[in-house]
């Protein structure tokens, strides 16, 4: 609720021409790292509200790792929900940054999270996972991956004209794929149902490109639903039928 209100206060005051925000001229330079905001926020006289707002979302992404499932789950409804209510105000350059900077990150820190319930299998046979944790975890990870691609299939005729429009599909394809090979046939089902999705609200190629089927046919063919042998037998139907 902290985070929703200094959002929604900053956001309030920022005027919808300034969110191109003035990182730099050079797209390839505007993404590359994140911790230029932070400096341009620093020098930048008086404070920049745009880059203010974004380190707002920044600081949000870090609550993704808590324990707690009910906290984790609050910082990811609180940064989809501020999408969903402003992203109708970004040029495709804003969106280009919030995508690889913010979610990008949301799903990283969410991927990296289960190392610590679920051990590598050549450490299994001295860690038996919590059947709990991992049903919880993957809630979250769930959460993720709806609204991020709901988002995405929602504004993706702005999202298409970002200078590096192939790179964020091919990146968010990427990080879908990461998800399946934890092998948690619930969250499976789950990415393939958010592909789904996005094909059935853009059925033609013209948007998304050819590109982004190729990759999602790679990723289907080599990645059957399989449960995870450090885990109980879980049924792979959704899955399967997603």
């Amino acid at each position: 609720t902290l985070f929703w209100n200094v959002s929604d206060f900053v956001y309030g005051k920022i005027k919808s021409d300034s969110l191109n925000f003035p990182l730099s001229d050079e797209p390839d330079e505007e993404i590359e790292k994140f911790t230029v905001i932070q400096d341009d926020y620093k020098q930048h006289e008086g404070g920049s509200l745009p880059l203010l707002w974004l380190l707002v979302l920044h600081q949000i992404t870090a609550i993704i790792t808590d324990s707690r499932e009910e906290v984790r789950n609050g910082a990811v409804h609180t940064i989809i929900r501020i999408f969903d209510n402003h992203g109708d105000d970004f040029s495709p350059r804003a969106w280009q940054l919030c995508l690889q900077q913010i979610f990008m990150r949301v799903m990283a820190v969410d991927l990296t999270s289960y190392s610590a319930i679920l051990p590598a299998e050549a450490d299994s046979a001295d860690f038996e996972p919590s059947m709990n944790d991992v049903k919880s975890k993957a809630e979250t990870s769930k959460i993720i991956v709806q609204g991020i691609c709901k988002l995405f299939s929602a504004h993706i005729e702005t999202i298409a004209q970002a200078p590096r429009f192939d790179d964020i599909t091919q990146n968010l394809l990427s990080a879908l794929e990461a998800k399946l090979h934890l092998r948690l046939l619930d969250l499976n089902a789950e990415v393939y149902s958010s592909i789904a999705m996005i094909f059935s609200k853009h059925q033609t190629m013209e948007l998304i490109g050819s590109d982004f089927l190729e990759q999602v046919w790679s990723i289907w063919a080599s990645n059957s639903p399989t449960s995870d042998s450090r885990l109980p037998t879980q049924d792979n139907q959704a899955a399967l039928l997603a």
